[in-house]
């Protein structure tokens, strides 16, 4: 196999990535969060990343002073640096999702709290703990 080829297989492997980074930004960007189609795209992302891992150690093959992998590494440098973009935006979208998810669960708790100390609604008989006085 030549070095172009090995390279053009590499790089494409990143493309893969950055297209999967895309497509959990979009999962992350939905309204609400689609953690399925999230999942399965992680799962993508690890099938992938064992290929890139796999021709990678045919690029190391390749000798050092070739011009073409330092063309290539430029490319694959620019994919990564898109990529993570990607997703750091996409962990700060999911991140506030969860955090508003977590506030909107304790004010639940809070008002199931209040009336069950109120009206009792945990409780077989039904005698209130607390009055409220009008003045």
């Amino acid at each position: 196999m030549d070095s172009r080829e090995c390279l053009e297989r590499w790089k494409n492997c990143y493309e893969s990535l950055h297209e999967i980074a895309k497509m959990q930004l979009r999962a992350a960007e939905a309204n609400p969060f689609d953690e399925g189609a999230f999942q399965t795209l992680s799962k993508h992302w690890l099938e992938m990343e064992r290929k890139v891992e796999h021709v990678y150690l045919e690029v190391k093959e390749i000798d050092s002073s070739d011009p073409l992998l330092n063309m290539y590494r430029c490319e694959v440098q620019t994919l990564l640096e898109h990529t993570k973009e990607l997703i750091v935006r996409a962990d700060h979208l999911i991140r506030g999702q969860y955090s508003m998810t977590g506030a909107a669960v304790k004010m639940v708790k809070d008002r199931r709290t209040l009336m069950n100390a109120y009206y009792g609604m945990d409780r077989e008989y039904s005698v209130p703990l607390f009055f409220n006085e009008k003045k």
